[in-house]
């Protein structure tokens, strides 16, 4: 078996782990989200999911079948795909002060830019889309339809922080991303990185379409290409030194939220009773809620704060 390259340090020191059948994640787009992902898996009859040995990084194989335009049109279609103000956006909005200057990657329609615009913060966003583009002119939000190894050739060492959220997920070839985006910040300026939390319990059981449960196959499902490209948790994050020329600051969690004890509650009686009643639930619930005292469960994102070297 050949050996696949980690996308992220280009290291051979990988592991196979598993594979997924490409059915499975057709089907499954099709009845939960109602996408037709038929065209990305048409020479694929199955998905791996390799882990890279140096960072505990794992990633989808193969690196071309991430989405399309298209596909995140369709994505855009559904009500509860992204919120514009989460838990990871107030972290960063309270490390930046306002003398700083912020670019932002991958700025959807720019709800954190205009946050920190009317803090007075002069800031910049890139986004690969000419929709967004449009929507930031009309608010006065400067948002350029650049990539950002080509933004960071053209403005090299500019930035004071560069802050992307849930975005590196989705990147297959996520070494250049990184490596430019250092690239454009001023030495000792910041990054900062969120991303799924894949320690969360939500992705615990990440097997193909195997749960009845609609709201749980539908994190899986999105966890998957053509979606998501790297699976990332708090530990790969915090070794990103490894590979770059980078200082760890600081990895915050998200915090456990009370309000999906009732959601875990049947997942794990699906998942360990083959059934979920009224009785079983409250079992599970009494058993997680006593489990939660001593264990820091983890909620959906993690988010790290990097320092670029003088």
């Amino acid at each position: 078996m050949n050996k696949i390259k980690s996308p992220l340090t280009g290291s051979l020191n990988t592991t196979l782990e598993r594979y997924i059948n490409s059915k499975y994640i057709i089907e499954g787009y099709k009845k939960y989200l109602n996408i037709d992902v038929t065209r990305f898996f048409e020479t694929q009859n199955k998905v791996s999911i390799y882990r890279c040995n140096d960072t505990g990084f794992r990633f989808y194989y193969p690196f071309d079948i991430d989405g399309d335009p298209n596909f995140y049109k369709d994505l855009q279609k559904i009500d509860w795909y992204y919120s514009d103000w989460r838990w990871e956006n107030e972290i960063a909005n309270n490390l930046i002060n306002p003398t700083d200057k912020v670019l932002e990657i991958g700025c959807g329609k720019g709800v954190f830019l205009e946050r920190l615009t009317k803090r007075g913060i002069e800031c910049l966003g890139l986004e690969l889309n000419d929709d967004t583009v449009a929507i930031g002119e009309l608010n006065n939000i400067t948002i350029l339809n650049e990539n950002i190894e080509d933004h960071a050739n053209l403005n090299p060492s500019t930035y004071d922080w560069i802050v992307t959220f849930q975005v590196v997920e989705h990147i297959a070839f996520v070494k250049s991303f990184i490596e430019a985006s250092l690239k454009a910040l001023k030495p000792g300026g910041k990054l900062i990185i969120s991303v799924p939390n894949n320690d969360a319990i939500y992705f615990s059981f990440h097997k193909e379409i195997e749960l009845e449960l609609a709201f749980q196959q539908r994190i899986l499902l999105m966890n998957m290409p053509p979606h998501h490209m790297g699976l990332w948790n708090s530990s790969s994050l915090s070794k990103l030194d490894l590979v770059f020329n980078l200082n760890v600051e600081k990895i915050y969690k998200e915090p456990f939220p009370e309000h999906r004890i009732d959601l875990v509650s049947e997942i794990f009686a699906k998942k360990y009773m083959g059934f979920n009643n009224y009785l079983i639930r409250k079992i599970f619930k009494s058993i997680i809620y006593r489990f939660k005292k001593t264990v820091n469960l983890e909620g959906t994102t993690v988010l790290a704060v990097y320092s670029k070297p003088f």
